[in-house]
């Protein structure tokens, strides 16, 4: 059994293949977080909605607002779905279960997206492009429908 110390994190570091393996994942792991870190201000149209000061000022109380319904909504599905799982008798009623809530959540998303683009078009605002799942792609599928790879 080895001491306690071969598992601190200097420990690891010292050791030859391992320590140099540790220390290239930590600084890309550091190097890909820098520009992050830089915030929305570093550039400008460099922020995530890509709104001025003023323009998320403006349409702040909104979006809280929805924020906070969206999450009480996604709070009852949640709980609708713990008592439908706890009450469950069987597979198929589990499955039903899960199914009704994967829908209900899906359906909440569609609402507040909806709401969302509402809020900018109703502020004068061109909303952000919130791209569908299908169009993000998939680990190791190419971007494929229903495409997907093995990890």
């Amino acid at each position: 059994m080895l001491p306690k110390t071969e598992f601190s994190p200097l420990a690891i570091l010292r050791r030859p293949a391992r320590g140099l393996t540790t220390l290239a994942l930590l600084l890309g792991t550091w190097a890909s977080a820098v520009p992050a870190l830089a915030g929305p201000d570093a550039a400008p149209g460099s922020g995530r909605s890509g709104l001025t000061q003023e323009q998320a000022a403006r349409i702040f109380p909104e979006r809280r607002n929805l924020a906070l319904r969206d999450h009480r909504a996604r709070i009852a599905i949640l709980q609708r779905g713990e008592r439908c799982i706890g009450g469950a008798a069987d597979t198929d009623a589990l499955s039903r279960c899960m199914r009704e809530e994967r829908g209900a959540m899906m359906r909440q998303r569609q609402e507040f997206f909806s709401a969302m683009r509402t809020v900018y078009e109703r502020n004068g605002l061109q909303p952000p492009d919130w791209k569908s799942r299908r169009n993000r792609g998939t680990w190791g599928g190419g971007g494929q429908e229903g495409g997907g790879g093995t990890i």
